[in-house]
């Protein structure tokens, strides 16, 4: 793990329980959970979200014979799924239904969104699942699951706390703006502009609410995933068991490795150090890249709130004659030794994982 995700991991330390061995507890709704996770799970899927949250803390757990019950407590059911897939190019998954899902973009696209059939469904929790497709993807494989690694859950529960934190300012703002003029046309005698006001003033207080209670939704996550990161890094028995794969296979890359001297970037850099592996930066942008169509979809009955994009802490790269920033593709390409040389193309992206609209 880099210095920046340990410095992240300590400033979000929020809390660190006394774990102590017992009587390992469950969740009473675990096993109809994982019973309706299995029909929809496939080989080539990777899980993230709450539901590679709950895997991980629930396996933990029991290898530590109960060491973290007391955050087992904290989890809540999860009523819709995220799912990675790797896709070379846009050869996207086309089926327009998996065991009674049905997709609701029209068309295969990067990030897609499957919603049960009322008429025809069998499942009791899960409602939905997101599917979302990744030239690249780090996971450890936990049972028969590929979940994807903690440090990248942390990443992106990092970034929609950052973005949820913002959002709650400005409600913060907008709904002392309204009581000012709510008592102005008060005093005004306005009625129809004061009960106008008036409405506005509770549909955005119950935003409000609600973004509180996904706040503190992402804090527990990000808890959860600190407090195992902490442990793994310092028990040799869970180590043993957190053993990270690469899609693509890492060793390609390694085969294939590029000087990173050449680059003075360091998004670029971190794409090639042996410590975040070639995944982390370009997984995650195409990640937040992918997920703008399927938010869209999922809100487009509601007024979204228009606000600054988050800006990446680092400046954007330069643009030499190699780099085509209207796309993201890396090339294979054969160099004059018949040698495989691989091109990359950049194009930055802000970070943001959307795992759940609903708390």
């Amino acid at each position: 793990m880099s210095k920046g995700q340990i410095h992240k991991l300590d400033k979000y330390n929020l809390f660190l329980p006394a774990l102590k061995a017992g009587t390992i507890i469950k969740q009473n709704w675990l096993n109809d959970f994982l019973h309706e996770l299995n029909s929809l799970y496939e080989n080539n899927f990777v899980v993230a979200g709450s539901s590679a949250v709950i895997l991980y803390l629930n396996y933990f757990n029991e290898l530590t014979n109960g060491k973290f019950n007391s955050l087992v407590s904290t989890t809540k059911i999860p009523n819709d799924i995220d799912f990675l897939y790797y896709c070379k190019g846009t050869n996207y998954e086309s089926r327009r239904t998996i065991n009674n899902f049905s997709r609701l973009q029209d068309y295969p696209q990067r990030s897609v969104t499957f919603m049960s059939d009322p008429d025809k469904n069998i499942f009791s929790i899960i409602k939905s699942f997101d599917l979302t497709s990744l030239s690249a993807i780090s996971y450890v494989t936990i049972d028969k699951y590929k979940i994807l690694t903690l440090d990248k859950l942390f990443n992106f529960y990092l970034n929609d706390l950052k973005e949820n934190e913002m959002i709650l300012e400005h409600n913060k703002e907008e709904l002392l703006e309204l009581e000012k003029n709510i008592e102005e046309f008060k005093k005004k005698r306005k009625i129809d502009t004061f009960l106008k006001l008036q409405s506005e003033y509770e549909i955005l207080e119950l935003s409000t609410d609600k973004i509180k209670n996904k706040l503190l939704a992402i804090e527990n996550k990000i808890n959860i995933i600190n407090v195992l990161n902490k442990n793994i890094e310092i028990e040799p028995s869970l180590k043993s068991s957190y053993s990270i794969n690469y899609i693509l296979e890492k060793k390609y890359f390694e085969d294939n490795a590029i000087n990173t001297n050449l680059f003075a970037h360091n998004l670029i850099q971190k794409l090639f150090s042996s410590d975040s592996g070639y995944e982390s930066d370009n997984e995650e942008r195409e990640l937040e890249d992918s997920t703008k169509t399927q938010k869209t979809q999922k809100t487009q009955k509601t007024q979204k709130l228009m606000l600054p994009m988050l800006l990446s802490p680092n400046p954007s790269p330069s643009k030499p004659d190699d780099f085509n920033t209207e796309k993201n593709t890396i090339t294979d390409i054969k160099s004059e030794s018949g040698e495989s040389v691989i091109k990359y193309t950049y194009v930055p992206y802000k970070i943001k994982f959307d795992f759940e609209d609903d708390v």
